[in-house]
């Protein structure tokens, strides 16, 4: 018999925000979904308002090797904080969010 490899356990962690900053944030990552998001810290993705259904399918268009869940790592090559700050001037929850977080 096989052994199934462990799953890993995530979280989401609120760092340095309470209240009705951390409404905001969750808020902001289900505006679609995480993939929604990703898609557009893309250059000329910013604006991109897509529903969640469709969200993975154009993210991989534009990140053909996105898979779900992308790793801390991945990401971390793949986005700068220029990137969200880019997407931030189109979208007012991250641009709370950053401000918050006093990356704006």
């Amino acid at each position: 018999m096989r052994r199934r490899s462990p799953v890993e356990r995530r979280r989401i962690v609120f760092v340095g925000v309470e209240g009705e900053s951390e409404r905001a944030f969750a808020r902001f990552l289900q505006s679609p979904n995480l993939e929604g998001l990703l898609l557009r810290l893309h250059p000329g993705c910013e604006r991109r308002n897509i529903t969640a259904g469709d969200a993975l399918a154009a993210l991989r268009r534009v990140w053909p090797g996105y898979a779900k869940p992308a790793t801390t790592d991945q990401l971390h090559r793949r986005f700068k904080l220029s990137d969200l700050r880019r997407a931030a001037r189109h979208d007012k929850e991250l641009r709370g969010l950053l401000a918050v977080l006093g990356l704006s």
